[in-house]
């Protein structure tokens, strides 16, 4: 009942009559559909190929059972029978997935999505436990923070498992260690001993002015909110060795826990807010860090510094270089009142306490139930954490 017939007329000129639908070429005899797809509860045509996305949930018309792989985006249903689904996804980034987590849980539990490299290491000295860390590397990572008041001077070290000071011992947690742009070039200790808890930068960042937000740190010292966010953890203060210079990243990660200390030195220290260790920068460097041939600096290396961290592959990768030298919380060996630094040119060196031309970076532990509110680490979307 059309008008026109194939005798006479091409398919397309055939019209089917008012009363009529017309069925083109393109039409299913039946619903193909096996699943309809759903992205933060808004439905979508596909998934985006250049994101990740995670399966929250679905429902299947024969109870059907559902894998999916988050790294590839495959998806496997698993059924005899035909069957229709409905999957809901959120797309795989930290906003998603950390929801109502801790700031240390959301960067230990999905580490590769935060950028984080993950790192072994053995019970050594007075870290008398295995543990797993979680590290920032490389030239520009993701890991800004704001913290105190202050977006994109505060940057993620990492994820560590720390001793947390409480009354009857330690409590042994995962924390966020954040490291902070310099507050200016000061004396180690204005007495001449390198040992850290009675030094001149202890009693400023714990007990003085920075901690207390008062004197020339009244605009930028700790305010009330912050030092509600960090509590006393536990720090090595072992000596690294100078030997022609320092060793690789591992052994001074090893000397740094030592009980190797100078006469009437600590081994340890429980406070809030102290330096990085030198390991802290040889560890950032995602080029050296696995590298034992790369030493923190080596007296004997030859031109261009091929052997130590002066060496450009080290420099160009690590995101703790500062052209300015900054002051660690190591001692050193070579003398009682010589303490570690980092270079403008790479390598880890030593110079008397006195010294007050090189900078310092407060550097300190989140308390561990610093909750993640939201951000993915850049300069222009810092994570925020309550």
């Amino acid at each position: 009942m059309v008008f026109g017939g194939y005798s006479f007329n091409d398919v397309d000129e055939v019209k089917a009559l008012d009363t009529y639908t017309e069925i083109d070429t393109n039409y299913l005899h039946y619903d193909y559909e096996t699943t309809a797809l759903y992205v933060d509860n808004t439905r979508v045509d596909k998934l985006d190929s250049t994101k990740k996305y995670s399966l929250v949930s679905y429902t299947c018309s024969d109870d059907a059972k559902i894998s999916y792989d988050t790294k590839t985006n495959n998806l496997t249903i698993n059924t005899y029978n035909q069957t229709k689904c409905s999957l809901y996804f959120e797309e795989y980034a930290l906003k998603n997935m950390c929801k109502d987590k801790t700031l240390s849980a959301c960067l230990k539990d999905y580490y590769e999505l935060a950028g984080l490299t993950k790192i072994e290491q053995a019970a050594t000295g007075n870290q008398n436990y295995s543990t797993t860390e979680y590290r920032y590397q490389g030239k520009e990572p993701n890991n800004y923070i704001t913290f105190n008041n202050e977006t994109g001077v505060w940057r993620i070290i990492g994820t560590f498992e720390v001793q947390t000071l409480n009354g009857s011992g330690y409590t042994k947690e995962y924390k966020v260690k954040i490291v902070r742009e310099s507050i200016g070039a000061l004396q180690w200790n204005v007495a001449e001993k390198n040992n850290w808890p009675i030094s001149t930068l202890m009693t400023l960042l714990n007990n003085g002015d920075y901690y207390n937000r008062t004197g020339e740190y009244a605009s930028n010292g700790l305010n009330e909110t912050a030092k509600s966010q960090i509590d006393n953890t536990k720090w090595y203060l072992g000596n690294i060795t100078w030997n022609n210079g320092y060793g690789n990243t591992k052994e001074l990660y090893t000397q740094e826990r030592s009980t190797s200390v100078h006469s009437g030195n600590s081994q340890t220290w429980d406070g809030k807010v102290a330096l990085i260790y030198p390991s802290d920068y040889m560890y950032a460097s995602s080029s050296c860090y696995n590298d034992d041939n790369k030493r923190g600096a080596d007296s004997n290396g030859a031109l261009p510094y091929n052997t130590d961290y002066r060496n450009e592959i080290c420099r160009s990768t690590d995101w703790l270089l500062d052209e300015n030298w900054y002051w660690t919380i190591t001692p050193t060996t070579y003398i009682t009142h010589s303490s570690i630094y980092v270079d403008g040119g790479g390598a880890i060196g030593h110079t008397i306490v006195t010294r007050s031309s090189d900078a310092l970076h407060p550097t300190l532990y989140l308390s561990s139930n610093i909750k993640y509110l939201s951000g993915s680490g850049t300069l222009s979307d810092p994570f925020i954490i309550k």
